[in-house]
């Protein structure tokens, strides 16, 4: 509506206007985040999980995704590529601490008791390196 009074005042023509009016421009950051059929993308849910077990519980990594916000996608400053969700699987130490076996099978962690420290098992967002 603006842009029409204005070119129909004289005032301004379109080309100016787009330099008048600050445009947000998309990108990897800012679009629509879509799935590979074109819907909605879904999130990589850790709250639903924890809340659904509370005994995976998981304080110190309780979201996933780049930016955090239990999505998986790409963003600009991610060199990992964050792509795909996937249930980390529960495993325990011989101790019985809680721990997925994600970290040691891809080398990430040296040891079980080493990935401890690392994000606990349910859905969390892999760099598509891992594999």
């Amino acid at each position: 509506p603006v842009l029409a009074a204005c070119l129909l005042l004289g005032r301004a023509s379109a080309t100016e206007f787009s330099r008048l009016v600050p445009q947000e421009q998309e990108d990897e950051d800012t679009i629509r985040r879509l799935s590979l059929y074109g819907g909605d993308l879904l999130k990589c849910d850790r709250p639903a999980y924890m809340a659904a077990h509370p005994e995976a519980a998981d304080r110190r990594y309780p979201h996933t995704g780049f930016a955090r916000d239990d999505y998986c996608g790409s963003m600009t400053g991610d060199r990992g590529s964050h792509y795909v969700c996937v249930e980390l699987p529960n495993n325990q130490t011989q101790r019985g601490a809680t721990y997925s076996s994600f970290w040691t099978k891809t080398g990430q962690a040296p040891s079980p008791e080493d990935a401890v420290g690392w994000p606990k098992p349910g859905p969390w967002c892999i760099c598509m390196w891992a594999f």
